[in-house]
């Protein structure tokens, strides 16, 4: 069965729509209902019951007659129906061109009309009443510049507009119809010390006679975008045009020890705050751990630790580090393999744990697995690095599905063999001897990464590998001096610039 519209009339308030039915609906009980597109509620904007007695009939909508809904949007789409005891009709649209307008009257501060979707069929288009206010921001938009879209109520083809902010006039680009777009140099704006720029704005226009106008607004509206440069808000708040541009911080994602961890602790870098955000942490795990299956344990025996120190230990133990990450917070993850250098791991059934003896030895829980098997990259080397191996390819795989627009650094450090005691002398530490296999051993694991995977490394001149007694956690072979953490800020620095 089809309903076919032959007409549409207006009156001040509504619509008037000349209808053909078929002839089965005559003196049966429709109803005329209109709801919003897409909305699951049941709630109707428009329902009349409707008896026709011919298959002529007239169907008489008016805007008096519509219930608010709870929520409308600035634009939308209302679908019209007809209901039968067993089927929902709409109305189609004759062969007949049917140019459409919007009613006289506004309702509840929208204009509205009759709207044919691309079927054909006789829908109701809503628009919220721009008259209050002599301009819209519609939209803005960030690429090198900022572009924004302004909707004008009136405008004529003399006048040309400006947006002023602060003392700085930046004049429309183009203009369509009412729409009028603006390019805003945002990269030529002077940022303060802590990286922002803020500046009051408004809308002018000359005019023919060289008259140069402020254009006010009592809209409030806000628009937040960013691109990766800026975090940008331009908003109107009590007819106030305000612009505030704060350079984006690069989010930083650490899989390492505190020689990497440390680049991104004011002591070490009092300033790195001003550029980069840090994120998250797995410290000391191996990748063997990291990627392995989850080990089950006893909450009580994870004692005699600070509670740090435990929950990086029960994120291990969870293998939970890639369950609650955002996509776009992390610019950069930067992974360093100490912990598979100098720890080594601990099978655990079908699972593996870093056998940390800073941390988990210390706990009652370690008392369950001191009897199993163990295995440490410098005394097994060949089953160690095979199980590294297939373990490296899986973390660079949920690297990529975890952190899919990131760079991936690998921190090339290495332990030093000295450090500098108080008095500025320069001994060797204790375990000297064990420094070139160590360092060795990390090179291996290092140039496996970069033969096979898409990195970015950061190594630091051999001058600054020194530790000293003066560090924040004490002097140790992976614990530098200030000059080293100087010196990878810098060369990140140079990374995020190229």
């Amino acid at each position: 069965m089809k309903i076919i519209v032959k007409n549409i009339t207006y009156i001040d308030d509504g619509i008037n729509i000349p209808i053909q039915l078929p002839e089965e609906l005559i003196r049966s009980p429709l109803f005329v209902e209109i709801k919003k597109r897409n909305d699951l509620s049941s709630t109707c904007i428009f329902r009349k019951e409707i008896v026709p007695t011919s298959t002529d009939f007239i169907l008489e909508i008016s805007s008096s007659d519509f219930v608010s809904a709870e929520i409308l949007n600035q634009n939308e789409v209302w679908d019209i129906n007809i209901k039968t005891k067993t089927s929902q009709l709409r109305l189609l649209k004759s062969n007949n061109e049917m140019n459409t307008r919007y009613v006289k009257n506004e309702w509840n501060d929208f204009y509205w009309k009759p709207y044919w979707t691309k079927d054909n069929y006789l829908a109701i288009f809503i628009k919220y009443v721009k008259s209050k206010s002599p301009f819209s921001i519609k939209d803005i938009y960030i690429s090198n510049q900022l572009y924004i879209k302004v909707e004008m109520n009136e405008i004529h083809s003399q006048d040309e507009f400006f947006f002023l902010f602060n003392n700085d006039l930046f004049k429309e680009t183009y203009r369509i119809n009412h729409n009028i777009y603006f390019e805003i140099p945002i990269n030529e704006f002077t940022l303060d010390k802590a990286g922002r720029f803020l500046a009051k704005g408004m809308l002018v226009t000359t005019t023919k006679a060289n008259q140069t106008k402020i254009i006010l607004t009592s809209e409030d509206v806000q628009f937040n975008i960013q691109n990766e440069k800026f975090n940008i808000i331009l908003s109107i708040e009590n007819g106030t045009l305000n612009l505030e541009l704060t350079q984006k911080k690069k989010g930083i994602t650490v899989i390492g020890c505190c020689a990497t961890r440390d680049n991104f602790n004011s002591h070490f870098n009092n300033d790195y705050k001003k550029e980069y955000e840090f994120i998250q942490l797995q410290n000391q795990a191996s990748v063997i751990s990291l990627v392995s299956n989850p080990i089950s344990y006893n909450s009580n025996e994870i004692n005699k630790i600070d509670q740090w120190v435990a929950g990086q230990l029960i994120s291990e133990l969870n293998k939970s580090f890639f369950e609650n990450q955002k996509y776009g917070e992390n610019d950069y993850i930067i992974l360093d393999f100490f912990s598979d250098v100098y720890f080594g791991v601990i099978k655990i059934d079908d699972a593996f744990i870093t056998n940390n003896h800073w941390a988990l030895h210390k706990t009652d829980l370690y008392q369950n697995w001191s009897s199993l098997p163990t295995y440490r990259l410098d005394t097994d080397f060949d089953i160690y690095f095979e199980l590294w191996k297939r373990s490296i390819h899986e973390l660079f795989k949920r690297i990529t599905i975890a952190f899919p627009s990131s760079k991936v650094i690998v921190h090339k450090a290495r332990f030093t063999d000295k450090y500098i005691k108080e008095d500025g002398s320069i001994v060797l530490f204790d375990n000297a001897k064990k420094v070139p296999k160590y360092n060795l051993l990390w090179s291996i694991l290092d140039n496996y990464v970069e033969e096979n995977f898409d990195t970015i490394p950061i190594s630091i001149s051999e001058e600054k590998l020194i530790s000293t007694e003066n560090h924040k956690w004490g002097k140790f072979n992976v614990h530098y001096d200030l000059p080293y953490y100087h010196e990878f800020l810098r060369k990140l620095r140079e990374l995020s610039l190229s």
